[in-house]
């Protein structure tokens, strides 16, 4: 995964994949540009998108819709009969 770094003492900012259980390691080095020791790690900014170019933030502030509405109804058409008119009963295969 990528994670963001910036060195505190010169503004430096940098990019590394790192595992997340690693993903605090270049804290504990050198800044790539200065050498000091003043490497943190940032909060990288997500902007995860679908469908029409709307970002997730768009989507939550607009409501569910009827898109979401629809979805579920095909979603409903998929399922058993016992489970398309609302009862709870497990199914047994």
């Amino acid at each position: 995964m990528n994670y963001d770094y910036h060195c505190t003492k010169c503004d430096h900012g940098f990019e590394e994949n790192q595992m997340m259980d690693d993903r605090d390691v270049p804290t504990t080095k050198p800044c790539p540009q200065c050498s000091e020791l003043e490497v943190v790690r940032g909060i990288p900014a997500l902007w995860m998108s679908y469908e029409g170019g709307k970002t997730l933030l768009q989507r939550a502030r607009q409501g569910a819709g009827s898109d979401f509405i629809n979805r579920m109804e095909q979603i409903k058409k998929g399922h058993p009969d016992a489970l398309r008119n609302g009862q709870k009963n497990s199914i047994n295969v």
